[in-house]
């Protein structure tokens, strides 16, 4: 009798506990997340940071939180589930009363683009298993991954390197104050400018005498095609990406040395241009920062065919050194480029990872590179 009475208490207080915890498990219950940065480049590492707050007696013996990701997210020590370009991951987490916990992932970001997670799941039961719940919680998490900032002068060669009177052929690889001479020093001239050279053959202090650079706005014009006969999606994508990657490298050092700048695309960013644009001009750290998030946007396919974008464009850039990225070119492209030319403009041409099939680029100053290597700041 006294077994079956302990057994019938046993059951009410199971039935008891299931009922409390159906009712009250979600109660004054918060969830919130984030990312520790809204922007990041390129194999940087940042951290998801996960807190949660139970504000009520009843503890949570166990609470597993849900949640997609793209899988260029890579969150350091889980073995995720993936299908495609998703990611599926749970945390999970025991609440005692009145306990908040925080929870911080190394997260790894694997490539350019916009990244949010905009619900997770959270699933909880009680002690016995009888109760198992689930509540969908808005999050809005999100994070902007810039294309990387590579080391260009390691990657790249010359194909036809303009020597001459003109100052500062590539001044993205330079600092724009160029040295042209010396002079004598001065009270007040920094001791890292210097000119030893020229100081022990004058057997006087000498001091570097600079010249700015002939061009102070740059445009960057950006072939999002990988071949000139392509549907609207890229077909040698690692080509264009390391492009994108070039031009970043460009914007970053343009915002070093307070630099105008604008960028021009035939590419699609969705919500804003399907035919491509070209920015304004301007220099500083908020425009920068624009023209790497349009970057960071640009889907892998065209609006228009690049030769017919250029022409479309041809007599909006006057007086600019002009960057055209691009993994091919045609006598339709050239022939637009030399009228940019006539209108003051400083033109150079970047090749990513050429095969043998990007054509003759006409004269104009022309770079290849090869490969990607992140640039250490």
């Amino acid at each position: 009798m006294e077994l079956l009475v302990f057994l019938v208490l046993v059951v009410v207080a199971i039935v008891v506990q299931a009922t409390v915890y159906k009712k009250h498990m979600f109660k004054r219950l918060g969830y919130r997340c984030g990312f520790s940065q809204p922007e990041a480049h390129e194999g940087d590492t940042v951290y998801f940071v996960e807190t949660v707050h139970n504000r009520k007696f009843l503890p949570l013996p166990w609470l597993k939180v849900d949640m997609t990701v793209l899988k260029w997210l890579e969150f350091e020590g889980t073995k995720p589930v993936e299908n495609l370009d998703k990611r599926y991951l749970a945390s999970g987490f025991f609440l005692r009363s009145y306990q908040k916990t925080t929870r911080r992932w190394e997260v790894k970001c694997l490539k350019r683009g916009e990244y949010s997670i905009d619900t997770v799941t959270m699933v909880a039961g009680d002690f016995m298993g009888m109760v198992v719940e689930s509540l969908p919680v808005k999050v809005n998490a999100h994070i902007t991954v810039f294309p990387a900032v590579i080391a260009l002068e390691g990657m790249m060669t010359s194909s036809n390197y303009l020597q001459g009177n003109t100052i500062v052929k590539r001044w993205f690889i330079d600092d724009p104050f160029v040295v042209s001479g010396a002079r004598e020093y001065l009270p007040g001239d920094p001791m890292n400018r210097i000119h030893w050279t020229a100081t022990a053959k004058s057997n006087s202090l000498m001091t570097k005498k600079n010249e700015y650079t002939s061009h102070i706005s740059i445009t960057v014009l950006l072939n999002i095609q990988s071949l000139e006969y392509e549907a609207d999606h890229v077909i040698n994508r690692d080509k264009v990406e390391l492009g994108i990657k070039a031009a970043a490298t460009i914007f970053d050092r343009a915002l070093r040395f307070g630099t105008l700048a604008r960028l021009g695309t035939n590419g699609v960013i969705p919500d804003f241009e399907r035919n491509g644009f070209l920015t304004g001009e301007a220099a500083g750290r908020d425009h920068i920062s624009q023209l790497l998030r349009l970057l960071a946007k640009l889907e892998l396919r065209k609006g228009r065919d690049f030769d017919v974008y250029l022409e479309s464009i041809c007599g909006k850039i006057r007086n600019n050194r002009i960057f055209v990225i691009t993994s091919y070119i045609n006598d339709r492209m050239l022939k637009t480029l030399n009228i940019m030319k006539k209108l003051g403009n400083e033109i150079a041409v970047i090749i990513p990872e050429p095969d043998g099939n990007e054509g003759d680029a006409g004269g104009f100053e022309t770079y290849r590179i090869f490969g990607g290597r992140r640039h250490e700041s």
